[in-house]
């Protein structure tokens, strides 16, 4: 087999269902994250087997994106305007191939400001709700056997 290098590039990132908005040229880094919790406590039977906790897996969205407060539709106004309410986003990290991320997250405001004169820059993180799906829709998969749909609540 041979190496495969991915880069995120020339991708897109919206937000919202009839009329999606796209923030795509704003972020500088954005990534989907598992994380994954014990789900209860281990569990001793009389014979001594051992049933091991379960787990638990939740996801966010999250990235670094430039501050744009200057613009009445930006990404800082969006999340400001949409804090605390649940919308649907679809997340592709490239055009080269790459899966189609597609699910509902949580929108929180982000922090605004900053160092004086220089470019600033927000982290922000997203709590996904619900299905999160990640789908390869292009024929440059022919051939790979990774192409299945995957959700996790």
């Amino acid at each position: 087999m041979t190496i495969t290098e991915s880069r995120v590039r020339k991708g897109t990132l919206t937000f919202g269902d009839t009329t999606p908005v796209d923030f795509s040229c704003q972020p500088t880094n954005v990534r989907v994250t598992p994380t994954y919790d014990d789900d209860g406590d281990q569990l001793e039977t009389l014979c001594g087997d051992v049933i091991p906790p379960g787990k638990k897996e939740s996801w966010v969205l999250a990235g670094t994106s430039v501050q744009d407060f200057d613009d009445p539709a930006g990404f800082l106004t969006y999340c400001y305007e949409n804090r605390m309410t649940t919308v649907p986003f679809t997340w592709t990290p490239n055009i080269e191939g790459a899966p189609v991320w597609t699910g509902e997250c949580v929108i929180v405001a982000l922090e605004e400001g900053g160092d004086v004169n220089t470019r600033i820059t927000t982290d922000f993180e997203f709590d996904v709700a619900g299905a999160l799906s990640r789908a390869y829709a292009s024929p440059l998969t022919e051939g790979r056997d990774d192409t299945s749909e995957e959700t996790a609540a």
